[in-house]
């Protein structure tokens, strides 16, 4: 008897082959090798997907990149910017300082000259006043009709230098002196100092 392995045992096993194991091995190898051709499209259609991803991620990261680059440079605009904003409000400030300063350096002088003509002005219409003309003895006995009314002399005395002699001058408008409170203007007090301004200032009533 011929072992399995020898050719006459193959040949007689080829011709113990069945036509439908025929059929069957052949559809067999068939798909096989349709198998194999799948395969290999699969292969290649990964192989070309595989491509695309990687094409896609290389240029979204170059993107990516340029993106952050222009962002960065934005940001380095709007420092710069910034930067010269504050410069520009800290000079407006300095030069705002400064024409005030120069501004009230010419105009300091000018406000003082203007006051001291106003006070020229002032002191030269009290002497064209018609009152400014009266003898003093008119105006002491008008001083003393003032008094009578309960009135203090020192407002008197108050006006002008004028009036202030002629107040000082007059003992008969010191003899009732009208002391007013300066926590309550309308508390007063009146009392006799028999003409003795002198009294008033020492007894210490008048503050």
């Amino acid at each position: 008897m011929e072992p399995p392995g020898s050719s006459s045992y193959v040949l007689c096993r080829t011709r113990a082959r069945s036509p439908e194991s025929t059929r069957i091995e052949r559809i067999i190898a068939q798909c096989d090798q349709e198998s194999a051709v799948v395969e290999q499209q699969l292969s290649a259609k990964a192989g070309f997907i595989n491509g695309c991803l990687q094409a896609l991620e290389q240029a979204a990261n170059e993107e990516v990149v340029a993106i952050d680059a222009q962002i960065g440079a934005i940001y380095t605009q709007m420092a710069t910017l910034e930067q010269k904003r504050r410069e520009a409000i800290a000079q407006h400030v300095a030069n705002k300082n400064e024409m005030n300063a120069l501004g009230e350096g010419i105009l300091s002088p000018i406000r003082e000259r203007l006051e001291q003509l106003s006070r020229r002005t002032r002191f030269h219409r009290s002497l064209m006043a018609p009152v400014a003309r009266l003898p003093v003895e008119i105006l002491a006995n008008i001083f003393e009709a003032y008094v009578e009314l309960k009135e203090t002399p020192w407002k008197l005395a108050l006006v002008s230098s004028r009036w202030r002699t002629i107040a000082l001058s007059a003992p008969s408008l010191w003899k009732y002196i009208l002391v007013t409170n300066d926590e309550c203007l309308d508390s007063c007090e009146i009392w006799d100092v028999g003409g003795d301004i002198g009294k008033v200032l020492s007894s210490g009533h008048y503050t």
